[in-house]
């Protein structure tokens, strides 16, 4: 089972690369050198533009390319519906942090207001509605690429970014004059480069420091329940890597428990999250997502436990 899936990861990472080598680079720390041999990058970009073509977008990610494509529907009404942006009380507070450019010891951190203070001069918040549209659409595109690098099969890649995709309180978030699809974006480019590259160079660790201590200033509260709900998955995804049995466990113990978690709080607790408090008119909108995500999270569970049993115990 385990070669079969580095086989199959193999094949994932060499269709997205396009079957061009890497480039040769060598870094010595101190004292300083770096040597880099930049011959195959115009190679590579060859390949990778040659990949994102209509064409090869069709032949090789046909069903994920339909999706987002679709996706873009909602995200249209969302827009023409929702003029000019969906505000609320924080709303207002993130944009008079924009035009005074408050400190950051006042109460909203400041780096969701700068990048509404460099919009400005345009005057338009359907701008800034629509860029958060585009924001989460390549939330999918992420979720999707990172998961054919590992070596899912096109509609198992799908199936997990289809919830980002048409997630109504997705497109909700995206429509309103707040940080959270932007919180979300910089999060997830940080953890894709962490799960493809497990072992990062010092470029890529830098880059993924500074995207995290980016999303620290987009939304203060929001990483200390980005480690508690992602710390589960993310070390076993590290431990996967090196200690395929334990890494297998660990993320089907964190994939089940959320699963558990979103069956109770949306089907089960008398809760603001659940089915029946939601407003008739978006409520089977809801819960369709909620089924879809908790079925993604099933499916994840079952299949890192079923890694996890034909996985042999190294001796």
């Amino acid at each position: 089972m385990a070669s079969r899936y580095h086989q199959r990861a193999s094949r994932g990472q060499r269709a997205l690369r396009g079957g061009v080598a890497a480039p040769e680079r060598e870094f010595r720390l101190w004292p300083p050198q770096v040597t880099f041999d930049a011959r195959p990058l115009a190679a590579r970009a060859r390949g990778v533009g040659a990949s994102l073509t209509p064409a090869a977008l069709w032949r090789s990610h046909r069903l994920f390319t339909i999706a987002a494509c679709v996706s873009v529907i909602p995200r249209v009404i969302a827009a023409l519906g929702f003029k000019p942006a969906l505000l609320i009380q924080d709303s207002f507070s993130y944009m008079k942090q924009s035009v005074q450019l408050l400190p950051l010891s006042e109460l909203r951190p400041a780096g969701y207001p700068l990048v509404l203070h460099l919009l400005q001069p345009f005057h338009s918040l359907l701008l800034v509605t629509t860029l958060q549209h585009l924001m989460g659409i390549a939330l999918g595109v992420i979720i999707y690429a990172v998961l054919r690098w590992r070596g899912l099969p096109a509609w198992g890649a799908t199936l997990a970014a289809v919830p980002t995709l048409f997630d109504s309180r997705q497109i909700w978030l995206e429509s309103s004059i707040l940080p959270d699809t932007l919180f979300t974006l910089v999060l997830m480019i940080a953890v894709a480069i962490l799960v493809v590259w497990p072992r990062p160079a010092i470029w890529q660790a830098v880059i993924v420091g500074l995207l995290v201590s980016w999303a620290s200033v987009i939304r203060g509260n929001g990483a200390p329940v980005f480690v508690v709900i992602l710390a589960g998955p993310l070390v076993g995804l590290a431990l996967l890597w090196r200690i395929q049995q334990v890494g297998s466990w660990i993320v089907s113990g964190t994939l089940a428990a959320a699963f558990a978690f979103g069956v109770v709080n949306h089907f089960v607790l008398d809760s603001p999250d659940h089915v029946r408090a939601i407003a008739q008119q978006v409520r089977p909108a809801f819960t369709a997502t909620a089924l879809l995500l908790a079925l993604t999270e099933a499916a994840g569970a079952t299949l890192a436990l079923r890694l996890a049993r034909e996985t042999p115990v190294r001796p």
